[in-house]
């Protein structure tokens, strides 16, 4: 008996994807930052894929016009009118599927990583034979909040923020483990927040090193906590997240050393963590509604 032939695809990479989405994506995010969740937009003409499966995990997300989509999976056929901001589906990964659209369609992809997911579902109660349940439209307010701010940033023309990126990444791998799992997980509930020991063991790690790349992950293991306990319980704390908090802190150092130093922007932005002036220019502006050097300006 011959055995049905399908395609796997690892869809971080392109010439892979091209066989099952041969149009060039408006955007695709490919730097190492992205390693946790990646972002595609595409734009696609009447079409059908060849069946295939993805070697991570996918949510597509519709966007503009109202267009018809059908899904194949186990020859079983699943056709629905979308309208913008519809979740088209939840793929687990290596699910086998058939992708059929009769009308031009625009959509964008969250890939994430399955051992990124399983890592979360670890530090769940009853982690035990947790799995991804295929999904064929929904609507879901989080995670189209969570995609628009991931497709947000990765069109915003900056670098990454990894922090962001990767607390995004936690909240969406918890929201499907909690809703779209076989077994739904139960993450315990913290009320006390950080001891003050290890509160002020991590609050002084972030103020001695702003100067550099800062990880969830590498703080949470600074304490001995798994990252999704920590982020909960560093903002019962502080009032903020990490990410939140790191952003403040390095912003408040950037403002003291535009009053009281003579340095370029440039450097200053190297010296409280942000790899280029741009990224750095474009937060200070996010936060402070003003340009660093416009700050500086005025103080002076």
């Amino acid at each position: 008996m011959q055995e049905n032939k399908f395609l796997t695809v690892d869809p971080t990479k392109q010439k892979e994807l091209k066989q099952v989405i041969p149009q060039t994506p408006v955007f695709f995010t490919k730097q190492a930052l992205w390693h946790k969740v990646r972002v595609a937009h595409y734009q696609l003409p009447p079409s059908e894929s060849p069946e295939h499966t993805f070697s991570t995990h996918m949510i597509s997300i519709h966007v503009g016009n109202s267009a018809f989509v059908e899904r194949v999976v186990d020859n079983h056929v699943q056709g629905e009118h979308f309208v913008d901001g519809d979740i088209i589906c939840i793929n687990p990964a290596l699910l086998q599927r058939v992708m059929r659209s009769p009308h031009p369609a625009q959509f964008f992809h969250l890939y994430l990583e399955p051992n990124f997911l399983s890592h979360i579902a670890h530090e769940s109660v009853n982690p035990e034979r947790v799995e991804l349940l295929p999904q064929f439209k929904l609507h879901d307010p989080l995670i189209q909040q969570i995609a628009l701010a991931l497709k947000s940033e990765a069109e915003s023309g900056v670098e990454a923020d990894s922090l962001y990126i990767e607390a995004a990444a936690m909240m969406l791998s918890a929201h499907l483990l909690r809703r779209y799992a076989s077994r739904k997980s139960s993450f315990q509930d913290y009320t006390d927040g950080l001891s003050k020991r290890k509160l002020r063991e991590v609050l002084d790690y972030i103020n001695n090193n702003l100067d550099r790349e800062l990880t969830i992950t590498e703080l949470a293991e600074l304490v001995q906590m798994s990252y999704y306990y920590f982020i909960r319980l560093f903002k019962q704390s502080t009032g903020l997240t990490p990410h939140c908090y790191i952003v403040q802190q390095r912003l408040e150092l950037a403002k003291q050393l535009l009053h009281s130093t003579d340095l370029s922007i440039l450097e200053i932005a190297y010296r409280v963590g942000f790899s280029c002036q741009s990224r750095f220019a474009t937060v200070f502006h996010q936060y402070l509604k003003i340009s660093p050097r416009q700050y500086r300006q005025q103080i002076k």
